[in-house]
């Protein structure tokens, strides 16, 4: 604060209040007591000709001086060193506000204070910087540099050695101390980049997604972050994700860093809000291009070389030759005239629509067949009456130009197939006693599957009743096996997913299982055998399903054992799904329930697939991981996939590459849509060598190599 006590004018000082000199017959004196000036924002202000003790000391504006005469000093109170006085001034020289100084107080007693910094000039009529003192370590302002703290407290240390102070704006460095050194700022994104915390990312990042570019970036942004992919000839993370961005070129520096390698590939993923869709390519009669030695697909990663007429491939740089009507001469920016007008040639993921050499067997849309329990487990839990409800409210939502078709088949001791012919109005009830032989005691083909917009008031009056067909059932026998191959008999010409909805152990043959779960077993060495298939009838009948395009996905809704590990492998054979509810109860888990069921019939799916991944020379694949089953020791044939399917490729570095190499990847999905369209997707991907262990450690994906080993210790 700077009043002039001559003139008694009252001086706005720079902290947002006024101090006006005393009046009256107590002008030239202050409230006895440990009484101390008002504190504005940032403290007490700023001393001006302060004195911390009973000695004078040197200011560079000038002397430190004792009250004049006649003001009183208040002693300070017991135990209280340098309180702070407002009367220990002198009025001759006081400093104006101009020559406060910039980082607190002045020098403490006994110090010399440095010589001010040289100003720069200013132009005539303009401000007067004030002039700061710098010690040796403080050459110019810092950033989050102490301000004007407040005054000494009880049991402070008055010296050169100031008190610290967790605020901001504590004390001044001592002369000769230097400023604290200030961390760098960094975002969200940055922190988990250095230190991964998908947590603080999410968190972070929950409202800005960041962009990445796949021509730029070396390494993509982690998985738990919220970003949107820019695709510039590199197929994005959300596709195929890599452990190692930066590939070991020697075999000795791979063994010797000891990182995993491999992929994480989700070929059918969905964009975020953002990101464009893949692109769909029409190749024309004749297919999409392929290299003549390693069959890759013609992509981005090309290079095409002699003026366009020939191109070298990305994988095993083969020379090959462009066919005549897809020439384009070479542009002086080095890229085709007709780059812009090919997708493939542009982004790194692409869409084939597939050729008459693609066709097995005429492409026909997705059919799904539910195949639902309703043994008095079943009805107890109250499984019939939420597949009812959702499935009505489902139908209710479908778009009219779904192609897709439905089919219902409830079991318990026998089998129980409906009729929802167009011509209905109620749909007719077919049941099969004679479980050993099994058929079908009508045609699938618009009897047992129908288009739902075509028979929708058929199906929901089923669904109203059904819960009360089966309210009063006794029957406890579960007919499982038998109802796998009601429903392939269903779809065995056309293919599709079977939704099998389970309540209880299967008991009678074929697909009988027995009780084997022992308490005295739990927590000792046999209890391993319950994580192993007790039969390989459930295995078989999978890889049946596979074979005939069938993929399943298993609801389960368990009260008390069931053998998940011999169940099990009808979905992670046919490219299916398990959804588990231990003791479920309807209030509880009833709308988990119907969005899990809702997303399976809604997200983006596809049936009879198949999956290669091709690399360079020098990387070979050592494991697959996923659900599939795996043919010729390459392909990975996947009866159904959708967009939530993930899959894992483990690689080995099997040669030393050359200085400058580059890795090529590519993954091919030849698969059928939901729509009955026979589709190619190709991600294709390339990925940097170097032999120095800080380049391959700087390009790992922290998150993929977790995935990685976490798959690999389950398998085993």
């Amino acid at each position: 604060v700077v009043c002039d006590m001559t003139s008694k004018r009252v001086i706005q000082n720079p902290f947002g209040h006024n101090m006006a000199p005393p009046q009256g017959p107590n002008a030239n004196t202050v409230p006895q007591g440990n009484a101390t000036p008002p504190t504005g924002k940032y403290g007490a202000p700023p001393p001006v000709a302060m004195s911390m003790n009973n000695s004078a000391t040197t200011s560079p504006s000038g002397s430190f001086n004792t009250p004049p005469q006649g003001t009183v000093t208040p002693p300070p109170a017991a135990g209280v060193q340098g309180v702070y006085n407002p009367m220990n001034y002198s009025p001759s020289v006081a400093q104006p506000v101009s020559q406060v100084p910039k980082y607190g107080a002045p020098p403490p007693a006994g110090a010399s204070a440095p010589p001010p910094q040289q100003q720069a000039p200013v132009p005539q009529g303009g401000p007067q910087p004030p002039p700061t003192y710098a010690t040796p370590s403080m050459q110019g302002p810092q950033p989050n540099a102490p301000g004007y703290g407040p005054p000494p407290t009880a049991g402070s240390n008055t010296g050169n050695q100031m008190p610290h102070m967790a605020s901001n704006h504590g004390p001044p460095p001592a002369v000769g101390q230097s400023l604290p050194p200030q961390e760098p700022q960094l975002s969200a994104s940055e922190k988990a980049l250095k230190f991964p915390s998908p947590i603080e990312l999410i968190a972070g990042d929950a409202k800005n997604a960041t962009k990445f570019n796949t021509a730029v970036q070396p390494v993509p942004p982690p998985a738990a972050s919220k970003f949107i992919t820019i695709d510039q000839g590199k197929c994005g993370p959300r596709y195929i994700r890599s452990s190692l961005y930066t590939v070991p070129s020697k075999k000795d520096i791979a063994k010797k860093s000891s990182l995993p390698f491999g992929l994480i590939l989700q070929p059918l993923a969905d964009p975020v809000l953002g990101e464009e869709a893949v692109p769909i390519v029409d190749p024309g009669s004749s297919g999409p291009i392929r290299c003549t030695r390693c069959r890759g697909y013609m992509c981005s990663l090309n290079t095409f070389i002699q003026g366009g007429q020939k191109f070298s491939c990305f994988l095993c740089s083969h020379i090959n030759d462009v066919p005549d009507e897809y020439f384009s001469p070479i542009g002086a920016n080095g890229y085709r005239m007709d780059f812009t007008q090919r997708p493939e040639l542009m982004r790194g993921s692409v869409e084939y629509i597939a050729t008459g050499e693609y066709v097995t067997k005429p492409p026909r849309p997705m059919s799904y067949v539910f195949v639902v329990e309703v043994s008095a487990s079943a009805v107890e839990q109250g499984v019939v009456q939420s597949f009812a409800a959702s499935l009505k409210a489902i139908l209710k939502a479908l778009p009219e130009d779904n192609n897709s078709l439905f089919g219902l088949i409830t079991y318990d001791s026998s089998i129980h197939f409906y009729n929802f012919h167009s011509s209905l109005t109620k749909p007719q009830i077919l049941v099969v006693a004679e479980l050993e032989d099994l058929f079908l005691p009508i045609s699938a083909e618009q009897n047992l599957l129908v288009n739902p917009n075509n028979s929708k008031e058929c199906m929901i009056s089923l669904l109203d009743n059904l819960p009360e067909f089966t309210q009063r059932s006794m029957n406890g026998n579960n007919a499982f096996g038998s109802a796998l191959e009601a429903g392939r008999l269903m779809l065995n010409e056309s293919g599709g997913k079977m939704i099998c909805f389970l309540s209880s152990l299967p008991n009678v043959a074929p697909g009988k299982l027995e009780p084997r779960l022992k308490s005295e077993h739990l927590g000792t060495d046999r209890e391993r055998e319950y994580y192993k298939p007790h039969t390989s009838f459930y295995q078989l009948k999978g890889e049946k399903l596979a074979t005939a395009k069938i993929g399943v996905d298993l609801f389960i809704f368990a009260n008390t054992y069931l053998d998940l590990a011999t169940l099990m492998p009808l979905s992670t054979t046919t490219g299916g799904q398990v959804f588990y509810y231990p003791r479920f109860i309807p209030s509880r888990d009833r709308i988990k329930f119907h969005h899990e069921f809702h997303r399976v019939l809604t997200r983006t799916s596809g049936y009879d697939g198949v999956m290669r991944t091709r690399f360079s020379s020098g990387i070979d694949i050592s494991l697959y991981q996923g659900n599939h089953m795996l043919t010729f020791g390459t392909d990975m044939e996947v009866a159904n996939i959708d967009c939530d399917k993930t899959f894992v490729v483990h690689l080995r570095n099997e040669e030393n590459f050359p200085e400058g190499h580059m890795v090529g990847i590519q993954c091919a999905l030849l698969y059928t849509t939901r729509d009955g369209q026979r589709r190619l997707r190709i991600h294709s991907l390339q990925l940097p060598t170097s032999p120095q262990m800080a380049n391959i450690f700087g390009g790992a994906d922290l998150e993929a190599m977790t995935y990685l080993i976490t798959a690999k210790l389950l398998r085993a």
